[in-house]
């Protein structure tokens, strides 16, 4: 006997729930995951040719680095927080929220008025972004059946390739014809559409078991990852790897990493299910590190941004899925 897969059998039965009238109208749906992916993945780019210019108002050449790693850092270690307040609470709720802060830290990054602050606001838009990749994915889970998986998971990884290649040609564009508080601010109408697709388009009928979050595991995963990240962005070169900071922060990362992963079942929710499957917890797509001359070129304010923007396209092309 045939029992057919179970996937597509789940999908259909949370079509089937939804009551009449009130059915999600995909493609708008899909269209506002789109612009939610290009907007957190642009986000890495597009700053690169703006820096010269955010340097020369707010100072603090010392820090720069930080403008990127509180972005980067924050995305990665709140992405199975979201991805499990998902799983309890309903995709809309959650991509909504993370949305919302995201476009309320980039307001923020565009009013900066000193590097400090910038940074912070960073890691504002960071948390945020956060919850758009792993909700993304599991959406196109939830919406579309297997047999349509394939395809629509190849758009959303186009969305990388494409970032890393407009990415830094629009905050080229802004620097040298508006204001570099622009490569923030543009994320704002492109966030309020996708907020907008997914509010008023997506209509939710599944039903779920009540669960617990389990806030010290998560807490102590966050912990942990941040640890890790931050011993390889700051080992071999603010300090060696065989130093007592990185070996302390390896070492928070090698204590803590498990036990918010292992778990323990009942009824409260491990922050980090084992094995991977079936919840919006997804890890972010392997990149490849970029050559060093992608970094040289951009941060030399004798270039026009447009000449740094062209420079920096290149070593974006193996990002393409």
């Amino acid at each position: 006997m045939r029992w057919g897969n179970p996937a597509t059998k789940r999908h259909e039965m949370a079509e089937h729930k939804r009551p009449a009238g009130r059915k999600t109208n995909r493609p708008l749906v899909f269209g506002a995951v789109l612009l939610a992916m290009f907007m957190a993945a642009v986000e890495v780019t597009i700053v690169g040719t703006a820096m010269p210019s955010i340097v020369a108002d707010l100072g603090g050449f010392a820090l720069l680095g930080w403008v990127f790693s509180a972005y980067l850092l924050p995305q990665a270690i709140s992405m199975p927080l979201w991805g499990k307040l998902a799983d309890l609470y309903g995709r809309k709720p959650v991509f909504v929220a993370g949305t919302g802060l995201f476009l309320f830290g980039s307001l923020l990054c565009g009013l900066a008025s000193s590097m400090p602050a910038l940074i912070a606001f960073r890691v504002v838009q960071g948390l945020g972004a956060g919850a758009v990749q792993p909700i993304a994915t599991t959406l196109v889970g939830d919406l579309y059946s297997l047999e349509e998986r394939a395809k629509i998971q190849g758009y959303l990884s186009g969305v990388w390739g494409v970032s890393a290649i407009i990415g830094p040609a629009l905050g080229a564009l802004f620097v040298e014809y508006l204001h570099w508080s622009w490569v923030f601010w543009v994320n704002v109408p492109i966030g309020l559409l996708a907020v907008a697709g997914v509010a008023f388009f997506l209509h939710e009928d599944v039903a779920r078991k009540p669960h617990a979050l389990d806030w010290p595991g998560a807490a102590l995963l966050l912990v942990s990852v941040a640890a890790l990240m931050l011993a390889l962005l700051q080992g071999g070169a603010a300090w060696t790897w065989t130093s007592p900071p990185s070996l302390a922060l390896l070492a928070v990362f090698a204590l803590g990493g498990l036990p918010s992963c292992g778990g323990s079942g009942g009824p409260r929710s491990r922050s980090c299910p084992l094995p991977y499957g079936g919840t919006a917890s997804s890890p972010c797509p392997t990149r490849r590190r970029s050559p060093p001359a992608r970094c040289s070129l951009p941060s030399r304010p004798t270039f026009r941004p447009t000449c740094r923007a062209c420079w920096s396209i290149p070593p974006s092309w193996p990002a393409l899925p």
